[in-house]
């Protein structure tokens, strides 16, 4: 977390996006940064929204995996999704990740992630023809289906679950 737009557009979107009774809980995660507005300044702006948030300040700098592990191990609520910074909910986006996790609690979700153009800021919506899967140790990757299907037909020992 070391944009102040970016961390801040990203509580906006939560806010105006998420059905807030689904929301137990934000927690932010400053992974030692070092920018004086993600300080004082970043827990008074969260102290005046809706939903509980909360801060939590790594000792030192560990990277992406033990911040969040570092939020995971604080969190409150009974499931934990993981957004960077940068991210941008859209309208709904809550809703279908918890309803599979309902049908089968062990599910592991990953949401349809459209993206911005890095060539001219153009918002491209996903494919439904594009899925998200995830290898042996979690690493998630984007399946095309018409490549997958003919992946299927052409060999007898692929197995994909699709959440």
């Amino acid at each position: 977390m070391n944009s102040r737009f970016n961390s801040i557009n990203s509580f906006s979107f939560l806010q105006a996006r998420s059905s807030q009774p689904l929301i137990k809980e934000i927690i932010l995660v400053d992974d030692a940064s070092e920018r004086d507005f993600l300080g004082k300044k970043l827990e008074e702006y969260a102290a005046r929204l809706p939903t509980s948030v909360r801060v939590f300040r790594a000792g030192k700098r560990s990277e992406l995996i033990r911040a969040r592990l570092l939020g995971a191990k604080n969190a409150k609520g009974k499931v934990l999704t993981s957004l960077d910074a940068h991210c941008e909910c859209t309208e709904g986006w809550l809703e279908p990740l918890l309803h599979e996790i309902a049908i089968d609690k062990k599910s592991v979700v990953c949401p349809i992630i459209d993206v911005i153009s890095d060539n001219n800021f153009e918002y491209v919506t996903a494919s439904d023809m594009t899925w998200g899967g995830f290898n042996t140790i979690l690493t998630q990757f984007p399946l095309f289906l018409p490549g997958i299907i003919s992946k299927i037909c052409a060999t007898s020992y692929l197995f994909i679950s699709l959440i």
